[in-house]
């Protein structure tokens, strides 16, 4: 058994399923394996990720942040942490 996702043309993650990989070549549509510890493609797959091809990676929706930064190595979006206090 695994955890697969399936994709549309826009490579936007629509289904995330868990079974076994002969069922899962029976099931219409592209269905992209995803690991649900991370240990492949980056990141588990959820609905409104999207798929790289050529990064290999799943990447979740950008944050509703103007400064959120695109971390290729990580397939993640980050936002900078405001700093706080005075010196």
């Amino acid at each position: 058994m695994g955890y697969f996702a399936k994709i549309n043309q826009q490579r936007q993650v629509v289904d995330v399923i868990e079974a076994t990989e002969s069922y899962v070549e029976s099931l219409p549509g592209t269905w992209i394996e995803t690991s649900i510890d991370g240990t492949f493609r980056k990141n588990y797959a959820g609905v409104g990720y999207s798929y790289d091809y050529a990064l290999d990676c799943f990447i979740p929706p950008k944050p509703n942040n103007p400064d959120a930064t695109f971390y290729q190595d990580l397939c993640q979006w980050r936002v900078p942490t405001p700093v706080t206090g005075s010196i």
